[in-house]
């Protein structure tokens, strides 16, 4: 709070605005070599620190030290902008004497990448005490510069869902609210520009009241207060600026954008990889009790394997199961270029006395060649697998089905798969996408023992799974894709349940069991569910609780 206030009284005195010069000087000075700097001599010392520590800090941000080639700041100063934007008007305008068309096939620069979102906090939390108190004028314009900076990290939606999910609007209005109240602050355009476009991600209810009261207008003090208060703004209107900042936070940037589910996002361009890692998927024991009484119904069973709670589960189920997904993707890769597939689901499992044998017995993916789903419930050792490995899609234990809906890009569908298993015919397995039957094929059911062994009742076996490319099958491209809301069921959906399913969409947040559909009471039964994701049901832990847990 103190650092504000004297935030708040450097810029009080300063009524000139601020140098391009000097602008310049401090963007040469933060895009430079930051182990050999060159430091300006009419700049102070103590700023010119201050802004290789925030270089610093923004590299740690968008973690580019062990990134070489994307070491480079993309930002540009706003003077800098402000030419462009002068230079491309004095081109276009009638006036000049000819209008110079020119092709510019220079590709844009890429949106910086948050990775450590609470380094930008803090760069935000430091940008007050960049002062000096011979240089205010100086110091005004490393805030502005850098308050920029911070401007320039959340003009993507993906930054800014990132950086709500630090809190960064609570931290904006308790750094920031003397600049947000006043609209002849310094830094009041580029502040109110964070803050709306985070409001338009996730706002908490207590942020909007205080952004709102901003000043105490109205009646938000006590009307004794209002009469021995000095400044002329408490108990006065709500500031113009502020209800267009409101009226901008709640109107959708298109009239065709609809509210997003939630989602999580994998994007190949960063990392090569990305997913969601189920570490246990089906539960067993090695042994099971020869002897069952009240004891061992109500206490859980300490020799089970993995997962939550009391009791082991069968893996596969006897009568088979289901997988209902909502997946968008945003870009293919290229199949020549940068071929990734969507790995949609891998289930593996291994003996626990055999800690090298890991075996995928089921995996589902869209090709990267053609975009088909490929089913496989063929165990293959995950050791003889590579980056660019998908299923063959073709033997009594692999399929592919095509279907063009899915070649649309940005656009979410619904696909389950069904699995059933027949003991006196043929296995088979069923694809819906948007709740229409695209298929119903044979396939053989995935195999009850690893290895296709013979029964070991003493030996228990784990099974966990993969959503998206895991870090062995790392591989940069250009695929982005997003994950909603996603169950694994032990049971054959009917194709009625399938449309059920469907008709709730996917910012359906339960699971399965109160969808009020028909006056039916659940969809699925609770102890048919294998497991259920949805990015709004997010927990943080540490390594050592994730061992407790599981």
């Amino acid at each position: 709070m103190a650092t504000v206030m004297v935030l708040n009284t450097i810029c009080s005195r300063l009524s000139v605005c601020v140098s391009s010069k000097e602008e310049e000087l401090f963007h040469s000075l933060f895009t430079g070599n930051i182990l050999e700097p060159v430091i300006p001599e009419n700049v102070p010392l103590q700023l010119v620190y201050a802004c290789i520590v925030l270089r610093m800090l923004y590299n740690i941000a968008l973690d580019t030290y062990d990134k070489p080639n994307q070491n480079v700041v993309s930002f540009k100063s706003p003077s800098h902008k402000r030419q462009n934007i002068e230079s491309q008007r004095s081109l276009e305008s009638p006036s000049s004497g000819r209008r110079i068309n020119s092709l510019n096939l220079t590709p844009p620069a890429p949106d910086p990448v948050v990775v450590h979102s609470g380094v930008v906090i803090a760069m935000l939390q430091l940008i007050p005490s960049i002062q000096d108190l011979e240089e205010t004028q100086q110091s005004l314009t490393l805030q502005v510069y850098m308050t920029e900076v911070v401007k320039s990290l959340v003009r993507s939606e993906r930054n800014q869902q990132v950086m709500c999910d630090s809190g960064q609007p609570s931290h904006l209005l308790s750094v920031g609210h003397k600049a947000l109240e006043q609209e002849t602050h310094p830094l009041h355009s580029p502040l109110q520009y964070m803050f709306e476009r985070l409001a338009t991600q996730n706002l908490e209810p207590k942020d909007l009241r205080e952004f709102l009261r901003l000043g105490s207008p109205l009646c938000c003090l006590p009307m004794d207060t209002l009469f021995h208060s000095a400044s002329r703004s408490v108990g006065g209107p709500v500031p113009l600026t502020r209800i267009k900042t409101l009226v901008s936070m709640t109107t959708p940037r298109s009239h065709g954008n609809s509210p997003l589910p939630p989602f999580v996002e994998m994007d190949m361009v960063a990392e090569g990889f990305g997913c969601l890692y189920l570490p246990s998927v089906a539960p067993q024991s090695p042994t099971g009790p020869s002897v069952v009484n009240v004891a061992t119904l109500t206490a859980p069973d300490s020799n089970v394997v993995g997962g939550i709670g009391s009791g082991d589960r069968i893996f596969p189920p006897q009568t088979g199961l289901s997988y209902s997904t909502w997946v968008c993707v945003e870009r293919f890769s290229d199949p020549r270029s940068d071929p990734h597939c969507v790995r949609l689901l891998t289930l593996v499992r291994n003996l626990h006395s055999a800690r090298d044998d890991h075996l995928i017995c089921l995996a589902m993916v869209l090709s990267a060649r053609d975009k088909a789903i490929i089913i496989t419930t063929q165990e293959t050792p995950l050791n003889h697998t590579s980056a660019d490995w998908e299923p063959e899609g073709h033997g009594d234990s692999c399929a592919r089905v095509w279907c063009p809906d899915l070649l649309q890009e940005g656009q979410w569908h619904h696909i389950v798969l069904v699995l059933n298993r027949a003991v006196l015919k043929n296995s088979s397995f069923s694809i819906y996408v948007d709740s229409q039957l695209i298929t119903t094929q044979k396939l053989h059911y995935i195999s009850q023992n690893p290895g296709g062994g013979a029964a070991n009742l003493t030996v228990a076996s784990s099974v966990y799974g993969y959503i998206g490319t895991p870090p062995q099958w790392r591989r940069y491209s250009r695929l982005s894709w997003k994950q909603g809301p996603c169950h694994l069921l032990e049971e054959v959906l009917s194709p009625h349940i399938v449309n059920a399913i469907y008709q709730r969409g996917p910012h359906y947040l339960g699971s399965l069991q109160a969808t009020q559909v028909n006056g039916l009471p659940a969809l699925v039964a609770e102890e048919k569910v294998v497991f259920g994701l949805n990015a709004k049901a997010v927990t943080h832990l540490t390594l050592a609780k994730i061992r407790k847990v599981y």
